[in-house]
């Protein structure tokens, strides 16, 4: 049974300029809340924010990730890194708000963004020569290394 991604690819309907900045705005606005949230020392706009920030990656990692054209596989490859992601920083959250459970969370995300990563690095060099591939592909190793890096940072 073949789906209908699998052999086609859709384009992208609209080209509207604010829809192309939505998702570095749904991206920036939990981030740039979570450090409002910490340097305040305010708790509940940390957690709030942080739990957007995972939620957004969870819900619109196709979005954020998006292309010109869409195919499973791609939709695919960037719904499991937005969960990866998801992880990472739901894990920082864990580790700034100092919460019982940071060190599982350390245990379970630090592998699951270091072979996201490797994946990705993969994905990048074997799709060198298409520009669409290499933007996809960048797009969330930044990402994940940025990710990686704080974890590593944060449990030390």
């Amino acid at each position: 049974m073949n789906l209908p991604l699998d052999h086609e690819e859709l384009p992208l309907e609209s080209t509207n300029t604010s829809l192309r900045s939505l998702p570095n705005i749904l991206e920036i606005v939990p981030m740039v809340a979570v450090l409002i949230g910490v340097f305040m020392k305010n708790d509940t706009i940390t957690v709030i924010s942080f739990s957007a920030w995972a939620f957004i990656y969870l819900a619109l990692g196709w979005f954020i990730f998006k292309r010109k054209k869409y195919t499973f596989g791609s939709v695919l490859f960037a719904e499991i890194t937005s969960v990866i992601i998801a992880c990472g920083v739901m894990a920082i959250g864990f580790q700034i708000m100092n919460w019982t459970g940071k060190e599982n969370m350390r245990i379970a995300t630090l592998p699951m963004l270091t072979v996201g990563l490797i994946v990705n690095v993969i994905w990048y060099f074997n799709y060198k020569n298409n520009k669409q591939e290499l933007g996809f592909s960048r797009k969330m190793m930044i990402r994940l290394a940025g990710l990686l890096a704080l974890l590593l940072y944060y449990f030390n």
